[in-house]
C-alpha cells in the first residue's frame, strides 16, 4: 500500500521485482523523457536481472544486453553517460566484475574491467571501483580509476594513497583492512571523494562496526589527496560544492554534518536530530529528501525535511520490510535534476517497484 497525494507512476513490469540503482545516481535520463531500472527474472534476489529503459508513463521502451546475476541491494547499477550511452555492471564479485558502456543508438558495447560507480557528464570522466593491483587476502576495494569517455583509465590511486592523507594524530589500521567505496564527483567535477574504512574488513572478522569511517578527497586527476574526517554513514557533496555532508550517530539520535572540502576538518552540525538513512539534498541546497524507516522496518516514509529549520514533510509513504543488501531492496529516495520529481524503490506489494513521484507540473 502507498499513501501520497501526488502525482505517482510505477516504473516497469509489476509481475518481477524493479529497482532503481542508488541515492546518489539519478535514473533519469540528461532529456529528462526516461530512466533506467533493473529488472529481476523472478522474485529470486540475488537473481539474474535485465537492465531495461523506460519511459515516463512507466512503460519498457527496451531491455540492454543479457541478464547477470544482481542483488537486491542496487541491481545492475545502471546510469546514464549522456542521452545516448548508458554503463551497466556485469555481476556483483568486485574480483572479477566488469562494466560496460552502451550505446542506445547502435547497440555498441564497450567492455572494462572493475565497477562504474559514478559519471560526471560535465567533465566526461567516471569513478572505478575495483580491488587494486596489490593482492588483499580479504578481498577488498583498494584501488580508484578516473576513466575517460570511452572508459579507459586516465589516472589511479589506491589505500596506500589515502593513508598518506590521513594526518598524524588520527588512528590508522593496517592497510590490509581498508577499503574504498562510494566514490562520489563534486558537483562540479572538480574533486571526488572516497569512504575509506575498515567497516567491511570489521564485519567479516565479528568485530562489529567500523573503527574507522572516514572521507579521503582527490582532485579530478588523482593528486591533492585531503583527509576530511570521520562519520557514520551515507555522504554527499553539497550543492555548491563546498563540503561534504553526512550523519554522525551518537546514542539514539543523529546529527547532520558538514566536512569541509579545504581539509580544514572544521566540521560543524547542519541539523541536529535527523531520521532516516539515504538522504540527497535538492540543488537549490534547501531541503533534505531521505527515506525514514518505520514501524520496525515494517513501513517507511520518503521525507522531505528543511534544513533551515528541520520541519519534516512526509511526501509518500508505503510498507516496505527488506532492507537486506543482497537479498533485500532500499527505498534510495532520489531527486530528478530539476527537483520536479522524486525517484524511489518500495515494497508496497510485496514485491519492489522502482516509482517516480511528481512534485509539480
Amino acid at each position: 500500500m502507498i499513501e501520497t497525494r501526488l502525482p505517482l507512476v510505477r516504473l516497469g513490469p509489476a509481475d518481477r521485482p524493479v529497482l532503481h540503482a542508488y541515492y546518489d545516481v539519478c535514473p533519469e535520463s540528461p532529456d529528462g523523457r526516461r530512466a533506467i531500472v533493473s529488472v529481476f527474472e523472478s522474485d529470486a534476489i540475488p537473481g539474474a536481472a535485465t537492465v531495461a529503459i523506460v519511459g515516463r508513463d512507466g512503460e519498457v521502451q527496451r531491455t540492454l544486453g543479457e541478464p547477470a546475476e544482481a542483488i537486491g541491494h542496487v541491481g545492475r547499477f545502471g546510469l546514464w553517460l549522456d542521452d545516448d550511452r548508458v554503463a551497466i555492471r556485469h555481476g556483483t564479485d568486485e574480483a572479477v566484475s566488469e562494466w560496460s558502456i552502451v550505446h542506445l543508438s547502435t547497440g555498441e558495447q564497450v567492455r572494462r574491467p572493475g565497477s562504474l560507480r559514478q559519471w560526471h557528464s560535465g567533465i566526461g570522466r567516471g569513478l572505478v571501483q575495483w580491488l587494486g593491483a596489490t593482492p588483499n587476502p580479504h578481498r577488498l576495494r583498494q584501488g580508484i580509476r578516473v576513466v575517460d569517455d570511452t572508459g579507459a583509465t586516465i589516472a589511479e590511486a589506491d589505500v596506500l594513497d589515502c593513508l598518506a592523507a590521513v594526518p598524524d594524530d588520527e588512528y590508522k589500521p593496517p592497510p590490509e583492512e581498508l577499503n574504498l567505496m562510494n566514490l562520489k564527483w563534486s558537483p562540479d567535477g572538480a574533486r571526488f571523494f572516497a569512504v575509506f574504512t575498515d567497516e567491511h574488513y570489521r564485519r567479516l572478522a565479528g568485530g562489529g562496526g567500523a573503527s574507522f569511517k572516514t572521507i579521503v578527497s582527490f582532485d579530478a586527476d588523482v593528486r591533492d589527496a585531503r583527509f576530511l574526517g570521520a562519520f557514520t554513514h551515507h555522504p554527499i557533496w553539497s550543492p555548491d560544492g563546498s563540503c561534504v555532508l553526512a550523519m554522525r550517530a551518537g546514542g539514539e539520535v543523529q546529527d547532520l554534518i558538514a566536512l569541509p572540502a579545504d581539509g580544514s576538518r572544521r566540521i560543524r552540525t547542519v541539523l541536529e536530530s535527523v531520521p532516516g538513512i539515504h538522504g540527497t539534498v535538492t540543488a537549490d541546497g534547501r531541503r533534505l529528501i531521505i527515506d525514514v524507516p518505520e514501524q520496525d522496518h515494517t513501513a517507511c516514509a520518503i521525507a522531505s525535511i528543511d534544513l533551515t529549520d528541520g520541519r519534516r514533510e512526509d511526501l509518500v509513504r508505503f510498507s516496505h520490510t527488506r532492507w537486506d543488501h543482497r537479498d533485500g531492496n532500499h527505498p534510495h529516495p532520489v531527486p530528478s535534476a530539476d527537483g520536479r520529481r522524486i525517484y524511489f524503490n518500495a515494497q508496497a506489494d510485496g514485491r519492489c517497484g522502482c516509482y517516480v513521484l511528481e512534485l509539480s507540473k
